[in-house]
Parts: C-alpha cells; structure tokens; sequence
C-alpha cells in the first residue's frame, strides 16, 4: 500500500500482567479504553555530542534513551479508573443525596427520617439549608447539635433521624446526606509499602483513515501518572502516562505496525 495520511485517534487496549504486590496475574481481563480522545508516544534520546575546536561536532553516540506514553480517555469505569492502584474492586458504592425542590419541616414531633434512593442506607449527614423563608434565615446553613435543637439547629442519628426546632416548623429546607447502595463498585486504595507496582501490556492504536492505521504495542510499561480533570459544563476525561520497560529476555522495548 502507499503511503497514506493518519486522521483521528483510536482506542487503547490495556492488560494487566502483575499485580500490585508484584505478582503474576495467571489469567488476565484486557481492559478497552474505546474513547482516547488523545494519545502520545514520546521518545527521548540522550545523545552525547564531540565537540572539537571547529563549528560543529565530529562525533555522536547514543546514551540512555526513554519512552512514554500518555493517552486521556472519557468513558470511564471501576477498572479504567483502578489502573493506577490495582486494588480489588467490590460491589457497593455510596453516593450523595441533595433535595432538588425544598422539604418542608414536618410538625409535632418535627422529626424527619430519611429514606435514601434506590432502597439505599443512610450513612452520614451532608448538611442543611434554609430555603426562601422570607425572612434572615434564607439560605443560611442549620447548625446540628447534640440535642434539644432550637431555631435554626438540628441533632441527626445514627440512622437518619433529624429532628428539628419547633420554631422552624414549616419552613423550607434543603438536606444533604451520604447513603450507600449494593450497586456499582468500591476501591479501597491501601498505603503500600514502596516497591512493587502494577504492570500491564498495551496496544494502542490510530484512528482509520482511508484505510490507513498506525499501531503500537508495548509488552511491558507501569501507570506513571493518572490524573482526572472535572469541569463544570463538560466531560470528565482522564489522562494516563505510562513509562516503557524493556524485556529482559529479548529485549523488545516495542513494535510498531503500519500499513507500508
């Protein structure tokens, strides 16, 4: 085939091959990353240079030479997410709860239980705000106490039980709490002894244009940094830099594929 122009990316394929601890992993998930928004492969060489009296150099020869790769995807998982610590991942999650239209405090007892989503448990308070009550407590945040609350204050139990002053019966208020559910997943990250760390195989790949594609495959590289950016009124994207190692049986530091 000719030669041909590249346009777009494409996805990267990553397999995990030890674990944190350092051990084999005997039977390994291949991990697709199908939206890389951005991917880089940077090589670096460190060449050192002899200089003579004239302008320029009589001689060249190769030193140290590094690479990296770094990639952001935005389509994101519990696996996707835990390549950087390669914890276990369970089920559970917890999440956080915000009225979106204002409660109302009941009266006598003024006692409130919360009943979380999706038959979810209570597990911490999150805090409490007035709605527009028309007077100088609008949008102030209620004080939680221990007990006896008085206006403006609330005490909160172990199991989701607010109870509020008799004064503030009535007005609106929006509440904030932590529930946990058995859906999704959980990664408990551990403070590990330095060391061992996880490593992984990775075939990353352009996008197709016209037939054209680039391939890159790398037998062993290491999470080097991970980073996720959060932005108001866009898509959250995680970027992922990965360093190279050879093998040490073969040598093989990579193999790239084109079409000619």
């Amino acid at each position: 085939m000719s030669d041909g122009f590249i346009f777009g990316t494409g996805s990267v394929i990553l397999t995990p091959t030890y674990d944190a601890d350092g051990a084999i992993v005997s039977v390994p998930t291949p991990l697709l990353m199908p939206s890389c928004i951005d991917f880089n492969i940077n090589g670096k060489f460190d060449v050192k240079v002899h200089e003579g009296q004239s302008q320029y150099s009589l001689a060249a020869a190769s030193g140290k030479r590094t690479m990296e790769v770094s990639f952001t995807n935005n389509i994101h998982n519990a696996r996707a997410l835990n390549l950087g610590d390669a914890e276990a991942i369970t089920s559970g999650q917890k999440k956080v709860y915000s009225d979106g239209t204002a409660f109302a405090i009941p009266a006598t007892p003024f006692t409130d239980t919360i009943i979380p989503p999706a038959t979810g448990s209570f597990v911490s308070d999150g805090g409490i705000f007035f709605g527009a009550t028309g007077g100088a407590d609008a949008g102030s945040q209620l004080t939680r106490v221990a007990s006896a609350p008085i206006t403006g204050q609330y005490t909160v139990s172990a199991l989701g039980v607010y109870v509020y002053a008799a004064a503030d019966v009535g007005k609106p208020i929006f509440r904030n709490y932590v529930y946990s559910i058995t859906t999704g997943k959980t990664v408990v990250v551990h403070n590990r002894n330095v060391g061992a760390t996880a490593e992984y195989s990775a075939i990353i790949t352009s996008g197709v244009y016209l037939g054209v594609s680039i391939t890159y495959e790398f037998p062993r590289c290491v999470i080097k940094d991970q980073s996720m950016g959060v932005k108001n009124g866009d898509f959250t994207s995680v970027k992922y830099d990965l360093a190279v190692l050879a093998n040490p049986q073969d040598k093989t530091v990579f193999t790239r594929y084109f079409n000619s």
